[in-house]
């Protein structure tokens, strides 16, 4: 599993959350949407998937992701993190 924080000026639950969904499909939140849990396609070809938690508090954004891996690391938990602060970001 892989963890991360991350400052994203004038971030809202709701950007979050669209980025969750521009990479992958948002599986769970909590009922004030300050979290998340979403499956996103990621390794080679993004054709691995992880699970990703999120959960956001002003603008300070906290990701952990969890994926299996097979016979030939791809870093899948590492990549589903960067293609949701890739959106985030903008790149």
């Amino acid at each position: 599993s892989v963890r991360e924080a991350l400052e994203v000026e004038g971030c809202t639950p709701k950007g979050l959350a669209e980025a969750l969904m521009g990479v992958g499909k948002v599986i769970g939140q909590s009922d004030d949407e300050t979290e998340y849990v979403a499956v996103i396609g990621a390794g080679i070809a993004n054709m691995n998937i992880a699970i990703v938690a999120a959960r956001i508090e002003g603008g300070s954004i906290e990701m952990m992701a969890a994926a299996n891996e097979g016979l030939i690391k791809q870093n899948t938990a590492k990549r589903a993190i960067g293609r949701v602060k890739d959106f985030l970001l903008g790149r």
